[in-house]
């Protein structure tokens, strides 16, 4: 049976047990087709009272399984909102169980290993190491290519900057890892073979295959590595490197992951990786990988707004739209795409922001297709914007997405808003990232 269908069959049925229950608990003398699902359940519309609505949420608490918070009493104004308040509170069940297709056990599971509990590893493989000597023309090659503040590269002190093609556009975001005698950049697919082919005279190489990347993520990942590595690793800044060994061989440690600052990178030579992976796991790091990898990656760099191509920016995309102005050294007038960037910078009329959708529209993943095709983003009756695309934190139990809008709304705080499709209406509000705190955050901010 496919989800849509399932949807519709499950609230058909919570209907029907919604209103056995009005008739039932209240003794309402009326039949079920008598009771108009929009009708308001107090005053005009039924005629409940308060003393009706305490039996009510009782009944509801009993039939349902639910606890009913004494905020939530909106849910009471009509049969449909009751019915959209009881499924939304199963749907966030089902969320956390793991029993809704976008979401399953698995995945809950090392998501609140990696936000909540510990951490997690695994093998990075979405990144490839290009190799070039320190040696004149160099710094000359990366201030071509690369946006950032190259000048300042210092060893062991990591730069993530982003590389634009001729229309200022993003082409990929890397780092750079600067050593005392050569320099790495960390790309993706995006842009290895463009900047391979423009580096072959001053001899930059690919030498991913020399070795293995392993990472470690999570809000108490560094207890793991100061057990591995055996220093104090919480003095090793953000965005800094580490050279440690392992059985005689060099590793590089970094402290610049898919969670920001709470993320740790090894760099180990080819078939060490494996080992080094075991000890953490026999520390208690949960190993993960494959398309439970994949989606992790997919819904914490979309919470963090971390950029990385293509999982939350994409090739194409606008260094000003998406707010990555800090990437960009603007007194430099020497890097691809410059001058298209400055037109774009003085030109500038939509920003991307992102938004949240309320917990309770349960039907919000059934109709995500339509609402990325063709759902409008409105302030009364002003078309402001549109989403681009459409999440599920597991951390605060509600669809986020990231939405482009109208310069002047896009920025955080503004409630109000309406998501528009053919078929329904959305609220939405706009919020700051890194929304999705974690529970060390959490403490520290109290």
């Amino acid at each position: 049976m496919n989800s849509i269908l399932s949807y519709v069959l499950e609230r058909k049925s919570v209907l029907e047990r919604v209103k056995n229950l009005l008739i039932e608990q209240l003794n309402l003398n009326l039949e079920k087709d008598e009771i108009d699902n929009d009708a308001p359940l107090f005053g005009m519309g039924l005629g409940l009272d308060s003393i009706d609505a305490l039996d009510l949420i009782v009944g509801v608490e009993r039939e349902f399984g639910i606890k009913v918070n004494e905020n939530d009493m909106f849910a009471f104004r009509s049969v449909n909102s009751l019915v959209d308040y009881i499924m939304g509170i199963s749907f966030e069940a089902n969320v956390s169980s793991g029993k809704v297709d976008f979401v399953n056990e698995e995945l809950v599971e090392v998501y609140d290993e990696l936000r909540e509990n510990g951490a997690v590893g695994f093998r990075e493989e979405r990144f490839f190491i290009l190799e070039m000597e320190m040696k004149e023309g160099i710094l000359e090659f990366l201030g071509k290519f690369i946006a950032g503040k190259v000048h300042l590269l210092d060893s062991y002190k990591i730069l993530h900057s982003v590389i634009l093609d001729e229309d200022g556009k993003i082409r990929d975001i890397v780092y750079i890892m600067p050593f005392e005698n050569k320099i790495w950049v960390l790309v993706t697919e995006a842009s290895k073979l463009f900047l391979l082919e423009k580096g072959k005279d001053i001899g930059v190489r690919d030498v991913s295959e020399d070795y293995e990347i392993v990472g470690v993520e999570g809000v108490f990942s560094w207890r793991y590595v100061k057990e591995i590595v055996g220093v104090e690793i919480l003095g090793l800044t953000y965005l800094r490197m580490y050279e440690w060994f392992m059985d005689g061989e060099r590793v590089i440690v970094s402290r610049a992951g898919v969670t920001g600052e709470y993320g740790y990178r090894f760099f180990i030579k080819k078939g060490k990786g494996r080992s080094l992976m075991d000890k953490f796991v026999s520390l208690g790091v949960k190993e993960v990988g494959g398309e439970v990898l994949e989606k992790l990656f997919l819904v914490c760099m979309n919470e963090f707004r971390f950029p990385c191509v293509p999982l939350s920016i994409r090739k194409g995309d606008s260094v000003i739209e998406n707010e990555l102005r800090w990437m960009i050294d603007w007194r430099r007038e020497d890097f691809v795409g410059r001058e298209s960037l400055e037109k774009e910078k003085q030109n500038f009329m939509e920003g991307v922001i992102c938004v949240v959708i309320k917990p309770s529209e349960v039907d919000i993943f059934r109709n995500k297709e339509e609402i990325l095709r063709e759902g409008k983003i409105y302030v009364g009756e002003a078309e402001i914007g549109r989403m681009l695309n459409l999440f599920f934190s597991m951390k605060i139990k509600m669809f986020f997405g990231y939405a482009k809008m109208s310069k002047e709304w896009a920025y955080a705080g503004i409630k109000g808003m309406v998501l528009k499709t053919k078929d329904k209406d959305y609220e939405i509000m706009t919020v700051t990232t890194p929304l999705f705190l974690t529970r060390s955050s959490q403490v520290t901010m109290e």
